[in-house]
């Protein structure tokens, strides 16, 4: 991992920020969305776009990703994402507020727009694998400690978790709205693996969701203190995280939150891919 001076000296311009943000989207002489034919780009000045050798049709690297509209130079974003990959317990608005010399609800959308990224970037994650016997443990537990207002239940919320021995994921998890919550975590498990749940209520719903039937699981109930469960230490550092670092969270942002989190979690043994992934991979944010 690349010391701060050493990183700040690669991106202190916007011009090599772009740059690198082209090559990581598109690679070397990537083919031209309009005419299929490979060719060279070449740089539109005055603008963040790029044109084509073949039909000269223009092409921006910040289109759909995390810099999407923005008129914040490139440079404050990647000194941000910097920071992000540096802090195991998040960045806050006003701390970006003040290194970018941004307002603060400027900062806060980067803040924001960073944690979609990291979360988007984790959504291609799979878990269990029967080939190996990896098995996946499913359980919900309760957050307590946020801080929102004119909101039922104030200061709690409901999260369901899926991990295996590599990896956790977990979702804001609503028994009213609960099909569509089961369907975005079984789509994650892979074919054929065998899942352990704790509570009788959700086996029941997994068994009988269409989806589990389609991938072949198999559902098991089972007391998690018989085996070592891999979503307990998941629970426990996201919960510290969350009450020591981030108290003033809108429930409407708490997905991405727990995505910023997710993404810490699944490289806590290797550092240094946070900021290279971060810097290698831009997935399309919505």
């Amino acid at each position: 991992m690349p010391s701060a001076l050493q990183y700040l000296e690669r991106f202190s311009e916007d011009e090599a920020c772009l740059e690198h943000l082209f090559a990581a989207r598109f690679g070397d002489k990537a083919a031209c969305p309009k005419c299929g034919r490979r060719a060279n780009w070449y740089r539109i000045k005055g603008v963040r776009s790029y044109r084509s050798s073949c039909c000269l049709h223009s092409l921006s690297p910040m289109a759909n990703t995390l810099f999407h509209n923005s008129k914040i130079p490139l440079k404050y974003w990647f000194y941000a994402i910097y920071h992000f990959s540096t802090c195991s317990s998040g960045i806050g608005g006003r701390f970006l507020s003040r290194h970018l010399g941004i307002s603060e609800s400027a900062a806060w959308r980067v803040g924001n727009q960073i944690r979609r990224h990291m979360t988007a970037i984790d959504q291609e994650r799979t878990f269990g694998d029967p080939a190996c016997s990896k098995a996946v443990y499913m359980n919900e537990t309760l957050l307590r400690g946020i801080r929102t207002t004119n909101v039922p239940g104030k200061g709690r919320i409901r999260l369901l978790g899926i991990a295996d021995r590599d990896a956790a994921a977990s979702v804001p998890w609503n028994y009213a709205r609960r099909a569509g919550t089961i369907t975005k975590l079984i789509s994650r498990i892979q074919h054929g693996s065998l899942v352990y749940v704790q509570d009788a209520k959700l086996e029941e719903l997994l068994a009988n969701h269409k989806l589990s039937r389609i991938r072949n699981l198999k559902i098991e109930q089972i007391l998690f203190a018989t085996r070592a469960d891999p979503l307990a230490s998941y629970w426990l550092a996201l919960k510290r995280t969350i009450r020591r670092n981030h108290l003033h969270i809108n429930r409407k942002y708490i997905q991405i939150y727990l995505g910023e989190f997710e993404f810490r979690y699944n490289r806590r043994g290797y550092p240094d891919k946070i900021l290279s992934d971060l810097l290698s991979i831009f997935p399309q944010i919505t």
